[in-house]
This record gives structure tokens, C-alpha cells and sequence, in this order.
């Protein structure tokens, strides 16, 4: 169980981490 959480954090973690380089480098406003 502990395993699947770490795995869903991981992916939220690196979902963000995408969406937050985008804004660096390609701001739209």
C-alpha cells in the first residue's frame, strides 16, 4: 500500500515540476 502512495506522490511531484518549467520558460502573460 505505502508503495502505491509513494508512486502517486512521485507523479504528482513530477507533474508539477513539469507545469512549473513550463511557465519558466514559456510564459503566456
Amino acid at each position: 500500500m505505502k508503495n502505491v502512495v509513494l508512486k502517486y506522490i512521485y507523479h504528482y511531484i513530477l507533474h508539477m515540476f513539469t507545469i512549473y518549467c513550463n511557465m519558466l520558460y514559456f510564459p503566456k502573460g
